[in-house]
């Protein structure tokens, strides 16, 4: 096998084949024998003495270098540029001279540049850096690394009412509690959550409700006051919406459905349930009330083999 002579790092494509059967690639990383090939080989975050070495979405921290020469001989001296294609992060830092990296060894620079980030980012979001290396001969070296952005991230994870129950009864006050949770990893500002609903019977006895700041894998209780109409349409869907913003921007929106009652209050509710077996055709029933008004019936021949069935009917006074 033989190829050109290689003046820099470049990957060489291996395809190993034979006549009538499946062939199989690679690549092999290569370079000359007799020239220097310097990368960044690795980063080091320095965010201070109460830091802990990982990337904030809105803090500013200082990056160290390793250079390393991957080569059989020494390079001249160098200089670095860095580079990055996300608009959201500002890199600061002087002219990067080095001096010669000797074979096969490394440089390491401390500090020497800053990186800012305005906070638009999303948690775990991966910041890619270039780094472009050039010698006194204008040979030029890229190479890339990264850093991984800890940032808040807002969800609801749960409701229920304080009553226990999954309705709102006619003419009930309640508290609609949910539970705002920071599954990210980092701690989130305070803002504030807006509640709204689009049932005119419903009343919500509060616009918005504030939080406080929440920490990674924390959690923040929300309590609405809430008050269903006794005259409120029966048997109606509606939702209350929420929607969490906080001070830094991070965001969580959630819409919980709910059903007004069938019956009014006045009336009871009659719930019906019918589980059927192999010979359900031959099962028919009638709820009348106490007038002798049929409220409801099944005929023969309608229900389904083992099946569960179960229904509602609203008896009003007097009726039962």
């Amino acid at each position: 096998m033989s190829f050109d002579p290689l003046n820099t790092m470049d990957n060489l494509d291996v395809v190993a084949t034979k006549q009538n059967k499946q062939p199989y690639t690679g690549q092999v990383n290569m370079m000359s024998s007799n020239a220097p090939y310097i990368a960044c080989s690795s980063i080091a975050i320095n965010d201070g003495l109460l830091g802990n070495n990982e990337v904030e979405y809105n803090e500013t921290f200082s990056l160290g270098l390793n250079l390393q020469n991957y080569g059989a001989v020494a390079s001249s001296p160098l200089s670095v540029d860095i580079s990055s294609s996300n608009p959201n992060i500002t890199l600061s830092y002087d002219s990067l001279n080095t001096d010669s990296i000797p074979a096969e060894s490394f440089l390491q620079l401390d500090d020497l540049v800053t990186v800012s980030l305005n906070g638009n980012f999303m948690d775990q979001e991966i910041v890619a850096l270039q780094f472009t290396i050039v010698d006194e001969d204008g040979t030029e070296w890229v190479s890339t690394n990264s850093f991984v952005v800890n940032a808040p991230q807002l969800e609801f994870s749960s409701s229920e009412l304080s009553s226990g129950n999954s309705t709102i009864s006619l003419g009930e006050s309640v508290d609609a509690i949910f539970t705002l949770e920071n599954v990210g990893h980092a701690t989130c500002e305070s803002g504030g959550v807006a509640i709204d609903s689009e049932f005119p019977s419903l009343t919500i006895d509060v616009d918005e409700v504030p939080f406080s700041a929440i920490e990674s894998n924390s959690q923040y209780t929300v309590t609405i006051p809430v008050t269903l109409e006794e005259d409120a349409p029966l048997g109606v869907q509606y939702s209350i919406s929420l929607s969490a913003v906080s001070f830094d921007n991070f965001n969580a929106d959630y819409t919980v459905e709910f059903s007004s009652p069938n019956c009014s209050l006045e009336s009871v509710g009659v719930q019906i349930n019918l589980t059927s077996d192999y010979y359900a055709h031959e099962t028919a029933w009638t709820l009348t009330d106490a007038a002798g008004v049929v409220v409801g019936e099944v005929e023969l021949g309608s229900l389904n083999s083992e099946e569960v069935y179960e229904d509602v009917f609203c008896m009003e006074p007097n009726s039962y």
